[in-house]
């Protein structure tokens, strides 16, 4: 076989390239007042009866409401807590997310349930005064949950999760829930936020208010007692201008088809689609050219302003496509640029990390990585894309020529071969089929 032949194999896990997270008490980085808490060595000795009754999760749990007062049925004394953990149990971003961010003035009763939940899940839970950290530890060390929960008390959320969570207080001004929310989606890798609130806290006022501060918010769960719980996600700026202040753009030309892309000269390319793109749109083309009204699934992980997936939309009307990038003027850019080219019905941009976050089957997963990244972030991302391939759809990749032997050589070592479909002289086009 040659250096980038195919041969199908089993990769291993995701969890193979999960972090040391060095969880325990500790503190977060952002300015203001931060206390430092020692490492806690010993566990509590809870002596209180386990609860069973009526948990979203499987198996048992000693939990205490703030005072100290034991939980006994959850669905009565904590209804929200209760409806939001079993949505989010469900939820495909939590379940693939690593880290959770969770931000809140409680006693952790989200995050405690969550990692009996999810064993290989860690948890930054960031707190904004001391006054429930006895109740919280008492929760997270009765559980035998420490090693994977660390606490930081701070004056807002310093640390980055793929998703972020944060439970609404009710005695918060609504000006403070909405500078929280926004400092999470700044954390957030997929760039979503679950609030965690009820009825009673005026959840359609803060809803109102959301949605009129350049963010979108829905709510997603509904359950006993009022319990609610909101996504929010950042929303997008109509003027390019408002969000890009180095702002740039050209037209192009995609299978006969004039297109233009509003662009930046922060981002890579901005004045023209570069050459390695341009070859491996042109291989998907060629590719689908016998069956171009497919109802194709397109994936396009590091998608800058937009470049592959819009100039394959263009050329093939009912394909779809889903964009992701961990910068956030690069997502609003190919946001705006589906809605210029009259496509955003068909196309969902979102900000993540890779493919965190991202969730279904795609007969096309196509990028063109950035490859400054880390030899160990590089391969976890591409070995995670390649669960999103659908059986006999294809993982399709343009890489410098230099490059061509690391990345092969690289995903080899995962079980991933990869074949060189296109050598265009100065890049060169990959191909992994499923």
């Amino acid at each position: 076989m040659g250096e980038c032949d195919m041969v199908a194999k089993k990769g291993r896990n995701a969890g193979d390239f999960e972090e040391d997270s060095g969880f325990g008490v500790g503190s977060g980085g952002s300015k203001g007042m931060l206390y430092e808490f020692q490492r806690l060595t010993q566990k509590i000795n809870a002596k209180a009866a386990k609860t069973t009754a009526q948990l979203p999760i499987k198996g048992e749990a000693t939990l205490f409401l703030s005072g100290g007062l034991q939980i006994v049925k959850l669905g009565k004394e904590a209804p929200e807590v209760r409806e939001a953990v079993e949505y989010l149990i469900k939820n495909p971003r939590i379940r693939y997310a690593k880290r959770i961010v969770v931000r809140e003035n409680g006693v952790g009763l989200v995050p405690v349930l969550l990692a009996l939940q999810f064993k290989a899940k860690t948890f930054d839970v960031s707190l904004w005064t001391l006054n429930t950290l006895p109740i919280l530890r008492k929760n997270i060390f009765g559980n035998g949950v420490e090693e994977r929960i660390r606490i930081s008390v701070e004056a807002k959320a310093s640390r980055k999760g793929g998703v972020a969570i944060l439970v609404h207080e009710p005695f918060q001004a609504r000006a403070t829930v909405l500078a929280e929310i926004r400092d999470l989606l700044g954390l957030s890798r997929t760039g979503i936020v679950y609030v965690i609130s009820h009825k009673s806290k005026g959840i359609e006022t803060l809803l109102r208010d959301i949605n009129e501060s350049n963010m979108v918010g829905e709510v997603v769960a509904r359950g006993l007692g009022g319990a609610r719980v909101i996504e929010v996600t950042a929303g997008v700026s109509q003027n390019y201008k408002d969000f890009v202040g180095d702002a740039s753009g050209f037209e192009c030309t995609a299978a006969e088809k004039k297109i233009s892309f509003r662009t930046a000269y922060s981002l890579f390319s901005p004045e023209k689609v570069d050459g390695g793109s341009a070859m491996l749109i042109r291989y998907v083309f060629k590719i689908t050219a016998a069956d171009k009204l497919a109802a194709l699934k397109v994936y396009d992980m590091a998608c800058g302003y937009g470049a592959l997936a819009l100039s394959i939309l263009s050329a093939r009307e009912n394909a779809t496509a889903v964009l992701s990038d961990s910068d956030a003027r690069a997502v609003n850019l190919a946001q705006l640029n589906a809605k210029l080219q009259g496509i955003a019905a068909r196309v969902k941009v979102v900000l993540a990390d890779g493919p965190d976050g991202v969730t279904g089957e795609y007969d096309l997963v196509v990028s063109n990585p950035p490859l400054h990244i880390s030899r160990g972030h590089l391969v976890e991302v591409l070995y995670n894309a390649r669960k999103l391939v659908k059986k006999g759809g294809r993982l399709i990749l343009v890489v410098e020529d230099s490059r061509v032997v690391e990345v092969c050589g690289l995903m080899k070592d995962k079980g991933i071969y990869f074949t060189k479909v296109f050598d265009g002289g100065t890049h060169s086009v990959l191909e992994y089929k499923k």
